[in-house]
C-alpha cells in the first residue's frame, strides 16, 4: 500500500548574509524531511528585509570597496552565502498575494513558521511571518519562532493574538517568546530548541585546515574587556586567535570570507570558542567545545535563555576557570533534541488535513490466488 507523500512549506528568514539564519532554515527543512515529509522553503521576502538584503549586496559591489579594507573578503562571503541559498536552500517562488505572503496554494498540507527571530517587532509587524494570508484548510505550525529583543507587543497585541489563534500548534525557542504568546491569550507554547541543534550537519561541514585555534565569532566591535579576554584565552593555550565571519583587531588571523561549511568546520575543530552571537553559542554547545559568551542588549534574551537551558550561565563569566566542556551537556542535548523532534512530528501530523484514502492495487501471484485451506 502506497500513501501520497505529505507536503510542507516553510516560511522563515532564509535570505540573509548571516550564517545562523541560513543554518536554522536548512536545519528545519532537513528535520522535517527526516520525518518523511516533502518540504519546500518558500521564497517569501518581506519588502523591508529584502530591501536591506539588496542594498547590502549593492554596497558590497559598489561603495564598500572605497570604505573598508575588508571589502573583498565581505564580497567573497556574500557570494558564498548567495550560492548556499541558491544551491542548498533552493527556495521556491510563488506569485505574491496582496497580503504579502506568496500564493502558496500548491498542494501543501502544512505550513510551518519558524524559526529564528521571525516575529520580532523591531522593524514593524510582518503578518505573513504569522502565516497570514495562507490558504484555508492548510495546517499551521510554528516551530521555534522568536520575538528576539521585543518584550512588549504594544499596539500589535490584539492583531498578534488573532493571528496566533489560527495556528494548530505553537512552540517557542525562548522563554521571552513563550511569555509573549501566553500574554496574547494563547495556550502555553511548548519550548523547543533551535533547528541547528536538530539536524545532522555533517553533510554541510567542510574540514578545518587552519590547525588548532581559539575561534572568535562576534559581529559587534569588542569592548576592551572582551578583547582582553579573547586574547588571554588564546595566550593561555598558546594558540592563535582566529576570527571567523568578521574582522577584529585583536585576532591573529581574520577569516571573513568563509562559506557556511567552512564556518561549521571551524566550530567543530575549535579548541575554545569566544562568541557574542546566538548561533555561535549554539554551535559551541552542539560540538562540545568550551566557550565564553558575550551578551549584547539586542541578543540578551536568546543567548541567556539557551545558556540557562543547558545550565551554562557561568559561560558569561569572563574570569571563571576554564577546564573544558561540561560533561552533562551531551545528555541534556540528547533529551531536548528528542523532545523537540517529537513535538514537531506530533504537531505536523495533527495539523495535516485528512487525505482521501489512496487506491490500493494488489498484484497476487498464482499461488497467492489459491484459496486458503479451511481452518482445522
Amino acid at each position: 500500500m502506497v500513501f501520497p507523500t505529505r507536503r510542507a512549506g516553510i516560511v522563515t528568514i532564509h535570505h540573509s548574509y548571516n550564517y545562523g539564519a541560513l543554518l536554522q532554515a536548512w536545519g528545519l527543512r532537513q528535520t522535517i524531511r527526516d520525518l518523511g515529509w516533502s518540504v519546500d522553503l518558500i521564497d517569501f521576502r518581506p519588502p523591508g528585509n529584502n530591501d536591506w538584503y539588496e542594498d547590502y549586496a549593492r554596497s558590497l559591489r559598489r561603495h564598500y570597496p572605497r570604505l573598508n579594507r575588508w571589502s573583498a573578503a565581505f564580497r567573497a562571503k556574500a557570494t558564498a552565502l548567495d550560492r548556499f541559498i541558491a544551491d542548498e536552500l533552493a527556495p521556491v517562488a510563488f506569485p505574491h498575494s496582496p497580503s504579502g505572503l506568496p500564493g502558496v496554494d500548491d498542494g501543501y498540507d502544512v505550513l510551518v513558521a519558524g524559526s529564528d527571530q521571525l516575529w520580532t517587532l523591531e522593524h514593524g509587524l510582518h503578518r505573513s511571518y504569522f502565516l497570514d494570508g495562507a490558504p484555508d484548510g492548510v495546517g499551521r505550525v510554528a516551530y521555534a519562532p522568536s520575538f528576539g529583543g521585543t518584550d512588549d507587543l504594544g499596539a500589535h497585541a490584539d492583531t498578534i493574538a488573532g493571528l496566533l489563534r489560527r495556528f494548530d500548534a505553537v512552540s517557542a525557542r525562548d522563554e521571552n517568546t513563550a511569555g509573549l504568546v501566553r500574554a496574547a491569550g494563547v495556550a502555553d507554547p511548548t519550548r523547543v530548541i533551535d533547528p541547528a541543534l536538530l539536524a545532522d550537519l555533517s553533510r554541510l561541514e567542510r574540514p578545518w585546515d587552519g590547525g588548532p585555534a581559539v575561534v572568535l565569532y562576534c559581529e559587534s566591535r569588542l569592548t576592551p574587556v572582551q578583547a582582553a579576554h579573547a586574547r588571554a584565552v588564546a595566550n593561555e593555550r598558546g594558540l592563535p586567535l582566529v576570527s571567523i565571519g568578521f574582522p577584529h583587531r585583536v585576532a591573529d588571523v581574520n577569516l571573513v570570507e568563509l562559506d557556511l561549511g567552512q564556518w561549521l568546520g571551524a566550530f567543530r575543530s575549535a579548541a575554545y570558542v569566544v562568541t557574542g552571537l546566538f548561533h555561535g553559542t549554539v554551535l559551541a554547545i552542539r560540538y562540545g567545545v568550551d566557550f565564553t559568551a558575550f551578551v549584547s542588549p539586542s541578543r540578551a534574551h536568546k543567548v541567556i535563555d539557551v545558556l540557562r537551558r543547558f545550565d551554562l550561565l557561568d559561560r558569561l563569566e569572563l574570569d571563571r576557570p576554564r577546564h573544558g566542556p561540561d560533561p552533562r551537556v551531551p545528555d541534556r542535548l540528547a533529551d531536548l533534541k528528542a523532545e523537540s523532534i517529537a513535538w514537531l512530528a506530533t504537531a505536523m501530523d495533527a495539523a495535516a488535513p485528512l487525505r482521501p484514502a489512496a487506491p490500493v492495487v494488489i498484484d497476487l501471484t498464482e499461488s497467492e490466488r489459491s484459496p486458503l485451506p479451511p481452518r482445522s
